[in-house]
């Protein structure tokens, strides 16, 4: 203002920082930031001085002391003024970022009350059925907890997989060899169901997987083979990735459905990928081969249905089941389970009820003697318990039950090595020296008996046999319904594929290889063809490889060597999640293919609950 000196428009400023000059005017810097107060008018206070605003506040006063007056006066009284405090109120939250961080803790808030339902309905889907979960939300509410509603669970269980199964863009974009597993069962509904695993390498190690469960209408090799490819190719698996730059390789049992020899359904699928590996799981041979020796050496036939009646005789009585139970404890042995020991089952599982037989032998003698002298049960019944001490106790018996125990605990082993992907032949060899050097509980046996009975041999080569033609092929399906051409053919395409693949392993060169290796070149030509990869660069890294003696394998050669990684050996995988189905879908608890393939994917790969961070799916839900 004129009246004002610069040292009196300094002062006033210092005292009052919102003041504003302008034409000989005074104004508010305030007021005319904020205009209208919007969210923060209050009953009253709608607007702000519009003289203010403008700055077009003067002075009056014909002396210099009125107009001082004046001037202070104003701004006094405006200083004080509730709209003028209001403006400075939101001025100052401006600067703070009041509302930007209140929408922030809002959010924030809801995202922790969303975060702990997912946190719930992940902990069911992890560990149990969702059926539990409203009874999880009281509780967490009683606690104290907003979870909201509990009627979305299954949405958000099926969000949580879709989002996990985004692991597969990550191995489409890496160009990374995939193996497919496939298993068959009808447990969920009436029509079919597929299991569907995938086997890849990310660097460093091996990882297979569940993927997807699919519902197939029908039972023919033709309906399932149209249900797998839209199944791969919803997951980003598509005709031209499987079949144009990478390899497929195919992993199943020996069920017909899936490895019949004109229309099955690797062989479908060979139709579609010429390169592709068809693969018969290796623990399924073995079982294959038990079956095989047990339909030829009809003493272990013999065998099978006495355990079997065993079997029968305790599952169906409780008060058998006591009494074997009470003199168990008299004979200071602890009680294993007895179960069908010769049935279609893992041969691990074999091993074990038929070394709980081996244990339970004294216990099962005297209950049977016990039974048939009580004269409290009728004649049969002492009769047939009578019958079985009698079997029990026969020479034969002791020798095959011994026999039994020797041959399932090594073939069990390879069996559990198979799972681990450690893959060995030496259990054939092992089995082939029982038949010249006795094993020990043959020793034991032998020596229980007065008379040495080599009985042996017979099963012993019988199931080497078996062995032998079950598991050194690709595909092994029942020996009754296959040619011998292609039983052939099945055995050298898996003598080809090992010796291509034995170039890579430096323990199986021979003695003095260097490089050029030009055999050892040609095998890893074919490798690379059947794999669809490259073999100039894998060439000079093979020579690198030799030349320094297989101490390290060269960046450029470890794509093959990942590739014949992946190459599938057993649908162990495949088997447990047939177990977390069962464990997840019961008969209470009935669920749609869909949901339970999610809730599988959850269970089988999801982190422990402790590990689970909801808020990445909680900002995308």
């Amino acid at each position: 203002p004129s009246c004002w000196s610069k040292k009196q428009a300094s002062y006033f400023l210092k005292a009052n920082p919102w003041l504003l000059f302008s034409g000989g005017k005074l104004g508010c810097q305030v007021c005319r930031e904020v205009g209208r107060l919007g969210a923060s008018t209050r009953q009253g206070i709608s607007q702000t001085s519009k003289e203010w605003s403008l700055c077009s506040v003067g002075f009056y006063g014909a002396t210099k002391k009125l107009q001082y007056s004046s001037l202070r006066k104003k701004i006094f009284e405006h200083g004080k003024n509730a709209t003028h405090a209001v403006a400075a109120q939101i001025v100052a939250d401006v600067k703070k970022n009041v509302l930007e961080n209140a929408v922030a803790k809002q959010k924030r808030h809801l995202y922790e009350s969303t975060a702990r339902v997912f946190r719930s309905v992940y902990s069911c889907a992890k560990n149990q059925p969702l059926n539990d979960l409203p009874d999880l939300v009281d509780l967490q509410q009683s606690n104290g907890a907003i979870l909201h509603s509990e009627w979305s669970a299954r949405e958000i269980a099926d969000f949580i997989g879709q989002e996990m199964k985004k692991l597969c863009d990550e191995i489409i974009a890496s160009g990374a060899k995939i193996s497919v597993f496939v298993d068959e069962s009808t447990t969920v509904t009436s029509n079919s169901v597929l299991i569907l695993n995938i086997c890849t390498v990310f660097i460093p190690r091996l990882f297979c997987f569940f993927l997807d469960l699919i519902e197939v209408e029908g039972s023919d090799a033709g309906m399932m083979v149209m249900a797998v490819k839209p199944c791969l190719g919803k997951h980003g698996f598509w005709h031209e990735y499987l079949s144009k730059n990478f390899t497929c390789r195919v992993c199943s049992d020996a069920a017909s459905v899936m490895v019949e020899i004109k229309s099955g359904v690797l062989t479908s699928l060979t139709n579609d990928y010429p390169d592709l590996i068809k693969w018969h799981c290796l623990c399924h041979r073995i079982e294959l081969s038990i079956g095989d020796t047990i339909k030829e050496v009809g003493g272990i036939n013999h065998l099978k249905i006495f355990l079997d009646k065993i079997h029968s005789v305790y599952s169906q009585s409780p008060k058998n089941q006591w009494e074997l139970s009470a003199c168990a404890s008299e004979f200071g042995v602890q009680l294993n389970k007895v179960g069908k020991i010769l049935t279609v089952c893992w041969v691990a599982s074999r091993f074990r009820a038929v070394s709980a037989m081996w244990k339970n032998y004294a216990v099962l003698h005297a209950h049977f003697t016990f039974v048939s002298e009580d004269q409290s049960r009728d004649a049969k019944t002492q009769e047939t318990f009578r019958g079985l001490a009698k079997s029990l106790a026969s020479e034969e018996f002791v020798l095959n039950l011994g026999l039994l125990m020797d041959t399932l605990e090594e073939v069990s082993k390879v069996s559990e090595h198979l799972q681990r992907d450690d893959v060995s032949n030496r259990t054939v060899w092992a089995i082939e020296k029982m038949k010249q050097e006795a094993p020990p509980h043959i020793l034991e046996t032998q020596q229980a008996v007065a008379e040495q009975v080599f009985k042996s041999v017979p099963l012993l080569k019988s199931l080497v046999d078996n062995l032998r033609s079950r598991l050194f092929t690709t595909v092994a399906p029942n020996r009754s319904i296959l040619p011998g051409g292609h039983n052939q053919q099945n055995v050298s395409d898996l003598n080809e594929l090992i010796d291509q693949i034995q170039v890579l392993d430096p323990s199986k060169w021979p003695l003095g290889t260097e490089s050029p290796w030009y055999k050892g070149n040609r095998k890893l030509k074919k490798l690379c063809e059947k794999l669809h990869l490259s073999f100039e660069p894998n060439k000079e890294s093979f020579r690198d490889y030799i030349d320094s003696k297989g101490k390290e394998v060269p960046e450029d050669l470890k794509p093959l060597v990942f590739a014949t990684e992946t190459i599938p050996v057993t649908s162990a995988d495949a088997e447990r999640g047939f177990s977390t189905m069962s464990n997840i879908c019961t008969l209470r608890n009935s669920l749609k293919a869909p949901q339970l393939a999610q809730l599988m994917f959850i269970s089988l790969l999801g982190p422990p609950v402790h590990s689970f961070n909801p808020v990445p799916y909680v900002k995308k839900w």
